[in-house]
């Protein structure tokens, strides 16, 4: 399981932009109150899923730059192949492709997923 505690925002603010991933000692000096400017501390993991639906299932999706640090927490469950035409949709420009637009068996084992965070 990915380790939660070593997720961090940049804000306080409630629906975040991006989630960081640190090590425990980055966010133990970050945490500590020091008065240390910081350009760049951890791994952008997450960003928000500013999609064009409302009702999107979780808040925010997986960066690119973070696929090789998640890979090791995600269960098999969230691992299949999909067919080439499958591959092609999702890789096109439209970032938010619609479930319909997907073979049966991509779409539902994209629907078993469900959330991530």
């Amino acid at each position: 399981m990915l380790p939660r505690d070593q997720l961090l925002v940049r804000s306080a603010q409630p629906l975040h932009k991006t989630l960081y991933f640190v090590s425990k000692s980055v966010k133990q000096v970050i945490l500590s109150g020091t008065r240390t400017k910081f350009v760049s501390a951890g791994l952008k993991l997450f960003a928000r899923n500013s999609g064009e639906s409302p009702d999107l299932p979780c808040p925010h999706k997986l960066t690119a730059e973070g696929i090789d640090t998640a890979l090791p927490f995600l269960s098999d469950k969230r691992l299949f192949n999909i067919p080439l035409r499958d591959l092609l949709i999702l890789m096109k420009d439209n970032a938010y492709p619609k479930f319909e637009e997907l073979s049966g068996e991509t779409a539902e084992k994209l629907r078993s997923i469900g959330k991530i965070l």
